[in-house]
């Protein structure tokens, strides 16, 4: 466990204790750093989809927040292929990270008479009536990758799969286990997307303050949609908080914006970064020897595969299942045993 806790050289390093300086919750976080190092399973559901043969022809409309985000082209390539399996068509529309994109999508999906609708990662707060349209006109639902709170639209033709917040607790535990329990951390909060906000406020800081009562946090919330800001709103930070020596950046996307205000501060050699929902820019940055030193991916592939499970379930009548979203972390332990290439990434062999 403790060789697979990074590669800090400072004195707060798990690598550099006994084992009885190590407190409880470093312990802790250590044992699911070590585990989250492995390659995981991709667990399928046990009930089988019945009737699936009055299905085909029928078309999926699969609504992403936007189409240019390398996560969901990938996600859409899977569904395409999960669907065909049984005859079943695909229909991206992009959502462009506009609420007037969302809503054109789901009035042409809605206008086509679609088997179904998968939204992905577009918050539901936003789009909750056209949900209920869809829903009402018999057009099953799926919303995913969003964090599932209440009030929300419900039926028995909706149904909702939380994205992997297992990954913003694990980015936590590296922080501990890396840092020997002393962390002065800067956690990103994109404060315009509900589910980022919950993955910071839900996820990541809990874990960080439950098992860390060395470590301090300190918060920078910022709209995604002023992404540009984000490398002087980092730099400024920085350079009032002299002590901070890591960053969680909540979604990989931000991480440029992050290296950049790093590097306008000044700060490029004392601090680590680790980031969730990583993609293959991240792990290269990993394996470069950047201050990007940790990166969790969740099985993008599988995304794929299960949205169009979820998708045929209710389009068949049936009820829908949960489902456990494989992630992996990676490190300069392991970042040496796969493959950093846009195959690999597609394939979801990571």
């Amino acid at each position: 466990a403790l060789a697979a806790c990074g590669s800090s050289s400072s004195s707060n390093s798990p690598s550099t204790k006994a084992s009885s300086d190590v407190s409880p919750g470093v312990k802790y976080a250590q044992g699911l750093v070590t585990a989250g190092l492995k390659q995981p399973t991709a667990p399928v559901p046990s009930a089988a989809i019945s009737n699936l043969a009055a299905l085909k022809g029928k078309t999926v409309y699969y609504i992403p927040v936007s189409a240019d985000v390398p996560a969901f082209a990938i996600t859409a390539a899977a569904m395409k292929a999960a669907l065909a399996t049984v005859g079943v068509k695909l229909s991206v529309c992009s959502g462009n990270f506009t609420p007037s994109g969302f809503s054109s999508c789901f009035a042409q999906a809605i206008g086509a008479h679609a088997g179904a609708i998968v939204s992905d990662a577009i918050p539901f707060q936003i789009t909750q009536g056209l949900i209920t349209e869809a829903s009402k006109k018999s057009i099953p639902v799926v919303v995913t990758d969003v964090n599932i709170v209440s009030p929300r639209p419900t039926a028995k033709n909706i149904t909702y799969i939380s994205g992997s917040n297992q990954q913003y607790a694990l980015a936590q535990d590296w922080i501990i286990a890396d840092s020997g329990g002393k962390a002065n951390v800067l956690e990103l909060e994109a404060t315009d997307s509900p589910t980022s906000a919950a993955g910071t406020a839900e996820f990541a800081i809990p874990a960080l303050k439950a098992h860390c009562p060395g470590c301090t946090v300190t918060t920078l919330k910022f709209s995604s949609s002023n992404e540009q800001l984000l490398p002087s709103e980092i730099s400024a930070l920085l350079l009032k908080h002299p002590n901070i020596n890591y960053i969680y950046s909540e979604f990989d996307q931000y991480v440029p914006g992050v290296l950049q205000g790093v590097q306008q501060a000044s700060a490029t050699s004392k601090i680590k970064i680790v980031a969730a929902a990583a993609a293959l820019s991240g792990l290269q940055d990993v394996k470069s020897g950047t201050p990007v030193k940790a990166e969790i991916a969740d099985n993008q592939v599988y995304n794929g595969w299960i949205d169009a499970d979820e998708a045929l379930r209710l389009m068949a009548g049936q009820a829908a299942v949960t489902y456990t979203i494989p992630i992996r972390l990676f490190t300069s332990t392991n970042i040496g045993s796969v493959t950093l290439s846009n195959a690999a990434q597609a394939s979801g062999e990571w």
